[in-house]
């Protein structure tokens, strides 16, 4: 850890190096042991590998070993990113072992290339939803259509309102019924909740549904219950495609998958279009993002609409328990309310004044927004919008 035998002839002294290497531990491990779990992790996954295998001399890790073996946990992996998260992780775990814990890894330079960390806005991302998306639903969600899919549109209206993914919203639970205020665990003790306000106002009007539609829910642990299949299990034991998609290792969370894939085809989106827009069940927190985007607004209100950053720049990372702590403030909430009021009321008056919603494009486009001729005069747009 401390250079071999070339280190020890520059510091020969035991109990200085001794509290050297004590050090060096402590910066490899991160303030709470969160490194040193995840390269643990990491190394235990190569192990199983390499045992299943029958590879015994796996030192030192060559460059071909250690991409088949990323390659192999991607394709694995089935959480709604695709095993993109999967990739990078240990990709970063094993580059960090060997730069602090002389860890023998072969690192070529596509290695290297795809370690560094991805930025919010990167190409693999969800698409966000568009315009014409949320007001369907929205449509949709006030109207006389069979109830089980007015249900799943209002899912998703309040997925765009709250830019939320549909694993946050299937943890959330109703806190009011006058306005939209859910609390979701971000924890499996429920030590830690997130606070999420938005207000009662959608692209086509106010959501008028919602106090009829949150009061049978109070008190519910959660908005959403797993569904009861005709087995009588809560997750169907054969499910070898969900709506023509034809995945074979859908498995946690294939009744969410399943819903906002039902709501992106009923509303026209084709099964090719789907895939080729790279939607998913994280799409609907990207929409009142890109519109404060489209209206230029600065960074830190963009950032907070998505509730991206723990200090609203692009550059630092959420963490659930300070996004938790910093909305649980009266302040941060009301915040909140106030520039997605601003955002709904936006597309309103700049694009859906002169728009029918129906001829807006499915795929998000928000050229509708961008070259409109009211924008320049907007109250809402630039930093004074927000």
């Amino acid at each position: 850890m401390l250079g071999g035998e070339h280190a020890a002839s520059q510091v020969p002294d035991p109990a200085e190096r001794e509290s050297l290497i004590i050090a060096k531990l402590r910066s490899c491990v991160g303030p709470s042991g969160g490194n040193a779990d995840r390269d643990r992790r990491a190394l235990l996954r190569l192990f199983a590998y390499c045992s299943d295998r029958g590879i015994r001399n796996m030192w030192p890790v060559s460059a071909a070993l250690l991409m088949a073996f990323c390659s192999f946990c991607t394709a694995q992996s089935v959480g709604s990113a695709g095993g993109s998260s999967v990739f990078s992780s240990l990709r970063s775990s094993f580059v960090h072992m060997r730069a602090h814990l002389g860890l023998p890894v072969e690192l070529d330079s596509p290695i290297l290339f795809n370690i560094s960390k991805y930025c919010i806005r990167q190409p693999r991302s969800p698409a966000s939803t568009s315009i014409r998306l949320q007001c369907f639903w929205e449509f949709h969600a006030s109207s006389s259509t069979p109830s089980a899919f007015r249900e799943a549109c209002r899912l998703m209206v309040i997925a765009c309102v709250t830019s939320l993914r549909y694993k946050e919203l299937r943890r959330a639970r109703v806190a009011s019924i006058i306005s939209l205020i859910l609390i979701i665990s971000m924890t499996k003790d429920s030590s830690h909740e997130l606070f999420v306000d938005a207000p009662l106002e959608g692209f086509l009007g106010p959501i008028s549904w919602y106090p009829s539609w949150a009061r049978p829910l109070m008190g519910r642990r959660y908005i959403i219950r797993d569904p009861i299949y005709a087995d009588g299990h809560k997750t169907s034991p054969e499910r070898p495609h969900l709506l023509g998609f034809r995945e074979t290792n859908v498995r946690k969370g294939a009744a969410g998958t399943l819903l906002v894939r039902l709501c992106y085809l009923a509303a026209g989106i084709s099964i090719d279009e789907y895939r080729v827009a790279n939607f998913n069940s994280r799409s609907t927190r990207h929409l009142y993002p890109n519109v404060a985007e489209a209206l230029q607004w600065a960074d830190r209100d963009a950032n907070e609409v998505g509730r991206w950053a723990a200090k609203l720049d692009s550059c630092t990372p959420v963490h659930r328990l300070s996004c938790a702590k910093r909305y649980a403030q009266p302040a941060m909430r009301a915040t909140q309310r106030r520039i997605r009021t601003r955002i709904a009321l936006a597309v309103r008056s700049i694009v859906l004044s002169d728009h029918d919603w129906r001829s807006l494009p499915l795929i998000p486009d928000f050229e509708c927004l961008t070259t409109s001729p009211r924008l320049a005069g907007s109250v809402y747009f630039k930093s004074a919008g927000s």
